[in-house]
């Protein structure tokens, strides 16, 4: 199953023998795989930078969830005092982004206010890995941000399942 280009295998440079990316990645293939509530993994600075040229959303936590009826919300802090039933609470004080998962590998999320479309490409981690002195563990999830002319990833965003969701 070919998951991830290129971009991704300098990605996992860090790895001590990779003969392809296919060991460590594959397709999302439903929302039941997508469903709950993620927290960012963060990588050091230098990491960051060289994974994505540009941070959007500049603030160490931030959460993401995704819930079955295709509603999708996200939340960023500085501060990581807030519990899971609070992070909820604020999310879902309003009205929230719709998603979808139009085809294996793909997450799409229409920003309402803004009617901002947005594809991701998403994998899930089938195999332990550790990138740049990170833990990246099995069923935690990555999605990136292709550049459709050159389709090379331009943002990645790992993340890790809570458990209370």
């Amino acid at each position: 199953m070919k998951t991830i280009k290129l971009s991704l295998m300098l990605l996992i440079f860090s790895l001590p023998i990779v003969s392809s990316a296919d060991e460590y990645f594959e397709k999302i293939k439903n929302k039941d795989e997508l469903m709950g509530c993620w927290k960012r993994i963060n990588f050091s600075e230098s990491a960051m930078k060289m994974m994505n040229q540009l941070e959007s959303v500049p603030l160490e936590h931030q959460w993401y969830c995704f819930l079955e009826n295709g509603k999708y919300w996200d939340l960023y802090s500085n501060q990581n005092d807030r519990s899971m039933a609070q992070i909820l609470s604020l999310m879902t004080a309003f009205p929230g982004q719709d998603y979808s998962i139009p085809r294996e590998g793909m997450v799409f999320i229409i920003h309402n206010e803004t009617n901002e479309k947005m594809y991701w490409v998403t994998s899930i981690v089938v195999k332990d890995v550790t990138l740049w002195d990170v833990d990246i563990k099995q069923g935690d999830v990555l999605m990136t941000i292709r550049n459709p002319v050159t389709k090379k990833d331009i943002y990645y965003r790992f993340m890790r399942k809570l458990k209370d969701s």
